[in-house]
């Protein structure tokens, strides 16, 4: 299966769809995307504004998608059925009242649905690892939470074996400029899919420079 997950930075998802096609992903979390107009069971978008929310979507036809009521929240956990089986909670998150706090609090409002079930937790979580001299131990304690509470790990990270902070390939350049690089954009995924992880990339380069301030992450795993 091909997870792709990517902060499309305000764009409809029909054009948000187009540009992915040739990545040819399985499952794709999207963020700062445009609420389809026409509805499916395919896709489940979430957010406050119509123009910038979250979208889940299910590109093999053997998956279905299943959620609760809908909401004016960001963030809700999507029941994933068919060729594979798990909850995907699809995150954006947003400052107030810290990028981590967000992520916390979505964590600590749906964590009797997450825990103790296979999840993959994807998105813009705005916040990194240390870098250099710097101490991000917010950043830290939410990745020790992801993997204690829910049982998840980063796919980029197992791949390629490398602490948070240490990245050599960034998802994000701030404002666009490319001497600000960050790696911001993480996929959780099952920590006993760990194993079977095929293909973790960053997707850089022409035209993903020009679509957004983040690029697409990548994770195949053999499911």
């Amino acid at each position: 299966m091909r997870i792709i997950t990517w902060n499309c930075c305000r764009r409809t998802y029909a054009n948000a769809r187009q540009a992915l096609a040739p990545l040819c992903g399985d499952f794709v979390f999207l963020q700062e995307v445009g609420r389809p107009t026409n509805s499916d069971r395919a896709t489940v978008w979430a957010g406050t504004n119509p123009k910038q929310g979250v979208l889940t979507a299910a590109v093999d036809a053997r998956l279905a998608l299943q959620s609760g009521k809908p909401s004016m929240t960001r963030h809700r956990p999507v029941a994933v059925s068919g060729s594979s089986r798990f909850l995907a909670l699809n995150v954006w998150a947003q400052r107030s009242p810290s990028y981590v706090g967000d992520v916390n609090r979505t964590l600590t409002r749906f964590r009797r649905v997450l825990a103790g079930r296979l999840c993959v937790i994807a998105g813009d979580f705005n916040s990194e690892g240390p870098q250099r001299d710097d101490d991000k131990p917010h950043h830290t304690r939410l990745v020790g939470r992801l993997r204690d509470e829910f049982g998840v790990v980063s796919a980029y990270h197992q791949r390629y074996g490398v602490p948070h902070g240490q990245e050599a390939h960034p998802t994000y350049y701030h404002q666009r400029h490319l001497d600000d690089p960050r790696h911001i954009d993480f996929c959780f995924i099952p920590q006993p899919w760990a194993s079977r992880i095929v293909r973790v990339e960053v997707v850089d380069g022409e035209p993903w420079s020009a679509l957004s301030d983040h690029r697409p992450l990548l994770v195949d795993v053999e499911l």
